[in-house]
């Protein structure tokens, strides 16, 4: 048995003899198909595929891109705010790597 096993049955999320027990069963237990699977990727496209037919169909970019009453000046106070978390996220980085020698790692 896995220590992950181990510790769901002492916090009470999952049965030991498979589903019997009077504790409370963990919803978040994986046991039908994996999230790659064909269906789940079939399903996410069908779902993109429909999301841009609606905007398509409803003539948002077209609205976005050309019309005249469209105020831009959002579009571009957004796309300044990026530029400049990215500078400073960038910055931080140098600092970090370069100053205190310590490697930057995205791990969750």
């Amino acid at each position: 048995m896995d220590p992950e096993q181990q510790q769901s049955e002492r916090v009470g999320l999952v049965s030991g003899d498979g589903g019997d027990s009077s504790g409370p069963q963990n919803p978040y237990k994986q046991t039908s198909m994996s999230p790659n699977h064909p269906f789940y990727q079939i399903k996410r496209s069908a779902i993109v595929g429909a999301s841009l037919y609606g905007l398509h169909y409803m003539k948002v970019y077209h609205t976005i891109l050309r019309h005249s009453k469209f105020d831009h000046v959002w579009f571009k106070i957004g796309l300044a705010c990026c530029v400049a978390l990215l500078a400073l996220k960038s910055y931080v980085e140098l600092y970090q790597g370069k100053t205190k020698k310590i490697k930057v790692r995205y791990e969750n």
